[in-house]
């Protein structure tokens, strides 16, 4: 989330602000107290194996704006989790939606 308000967009979680986007696997929402809005819905993941995109993708049923996924791959340590890379996922239509607007 932190990324995101870099970016300039003043986001927050959808744990804080909204059950209904929290059980639609929704993380990271807009600020309802205003800012720019964020175009895409964010789902986030940090797990040491790997996401089956196309099943988070295929049961995603909110269809106002695209969804991006943010997954952090991480290896686990002797005592923590080490970060192996950090990766956004999203479909080719949304890729080039996204380099159109470039």
């Amino acid at each position: 989330m932190k990324d995101v308000t870099e970016l300039g967009y003043k986001v927050r979680s959808s744990r804080e602000l909204s059950k209904f986007y929290d059980d639609k696997g929704v993380d990271i929402l807009d600020d309802p107290e205003g800012g720019t809005k964020f175009p895409h819905h964010i789902q986030c993941k940090s797990t040491s194996t790997r996401v089956k995109y196309e099943e988070l993708f295929n049961k995603f049923t909110l269809k106002d704006k695209p969804l991006v996924i943010i997954h952090k791959f991480t290896k686990k340590a002797v005592t923590n989790f080490t970060s192996l890379g950090e990766y956004v996922i999203m479909s080719k239509q949304t890729y080039y939606d996204l380099i159109n607007k470039v």
